[in-house]
């Protein structure tokens, strides 16, 4: 049976673990299993794991030295369906697509061949699922957009992207957490912050988690915005 992965050391600190190239959730459910037994089984060796849309980058305290990791990791990835995590999060997250916050739904809606209406059909029908934080602190990389909003990025980014903004750009979408340059296309905007730079408190979801957007009307995003003890809702899946 052909090796479904490969191990490559970007050097003595760092050992690649990559898939096929591609957003699969199928991927994504497996590199969480093998992150997971990684971190139990390398101990005080692992500095950190970090996950890709295909690969995992598993960094270590000290240069590999002449113990054989390539076995021990091996032997780590094929224990690790047992320690796969069989609970995952669905959310649930208010998204207001108005054209007052969100000023590129309109010019979207017509490169598409679409009506705004149509367009936030699309995109909150979806379950989006958390492959993994990136470009920023808190920013989430969704896979699951539809083919029909497949758009490039913006060939000139915007130098401001206010935060809680819903965007989509190649084939993903996601949410920018902080006010930052981006050059995805916004569509829509949530009602409350995903990160605190004051305090760095992050996102409560977990790679594996899945993102429904809930559209919601201006006047609905205005009282949730104002709203000091306002909670997100999710299921286990």
């Amino acid at each position: 049976m052909k090796q479904e992965w490969r191990l490559f050391w970007i050097n003595a600190y760092v050992l690649e673990i990559s898939w096929e190239a591609g957003i699969s959730q199928h991927t994504l459910l497996k590199m969480i299993a093998v992150k997971s037994s990684l971190e139990k089984g390398l101990g005080a060796d692992l500095y950190d794991v970090r996950m890709g849309y295909h690969a995992l980058a598993v960094h270590f305290r000290q240069p590999a030295g002449n113990r054989d990791w390539n076995k021990i990791i091996q032997e780590l990835m094929e224990n690790a369906q047992s320690d796969f995590p069989q609970s995952r999060k669905r959310w649930r997250i208010p998204v207001c697509y108005a054209p007052e916050v969100a000023k590129d739904l309109i010019s979207i809606a017509n490169l598409k061949g679409m009506t705004v209406e149509e367009l936030v059909q699309e995109h909150s029908s979806a379950e989006y699922m958390l492959y993994f934080y990136g470009f920023l602190p808190g920013f989430m990389y969704l896979g699951g957009l539809s083919e029909r909003l497949h758009v490039p990025r913006k060939a000139i980014p915007d130098p401001q992207i206010p935060s809680g903004s819903v965007a989509i750009g190649g084939m993903q979408t996601g949410i920018y957490p902080m006010n930052s340059p981006g050059g995805w296309h916004v569509i829509g905007k949530i009602p409350f912050s995903l990160f605190d730079p004051q305090t760095g408190r992050l996102p409560v979801f977990r790679s594996g988690d899945s993102i429904c957007f809930m559209p919601i009307k201006k006047r609905e995003f205005d009282i949730i915005v104002h709203d000091p003890v306002y909670s997100l809702t999710y299921d286990i899946i």
